[in-house]
């Protein structure tokens, strides 16, 4: 799926507190690396919410708060991965529903009501004899 415009930063920066919280995980980074990373994400957030204004702000605000969370966990001492893995989990639940008002054509706000109806109203052709 491609992104709007606005919407590419945050994906990208995302992507980078991810690896950068994986590699904390295993051993391989540091908590300074996952800290940095987001803290450019939540940068991102906010120029995003600015570019797509109010009617992506639930999503985006739910997202932002779930990355909150995962900056909390990098605040403790010794950092608990599990709980940094499930703050990781919740961040990515929140941002994929977020990023349907990233995609090309979306509607920035959410749309109620019934779906359309897309049954197939096309009738059958008759056998010929």
């Amino acid at each position: 799926m491609s992104l709007r415009g606005e919407c590419l930063d945050v994906a990208d920066k995302a992507r980078v507190l991810l690896t950068e919280a994986g590699r904390l995980a295993t051993g391989d980074g540091t908590i300074e690396q996952v800290r940095a990373a987001a803290g450019g994400l939540s940068d991102s957030f906010e120029d995003a919410r600015t570019a797509l204004g109010p009617d992506a702000e639930a999503d985006l605000d739910t997202a932002g708060q779930a990355l909150q969370r995962v900056q909390d966990v990098l605040t403790t001492q010794p950092v608990d991965n599990a709980e940094l893995r499930a703050a990781a989990n919740d961040f990515v639940a929140a941002l994929t529903n977020a990023a349907a008002v990233c995609a090309p054509g979306a509607p920035t706000a959410p749309t109620t009501g019934t779906a359309p109806d897309t049954t197939d109203t096309t009738p059958e052709p008759t056998p010929t004899s």
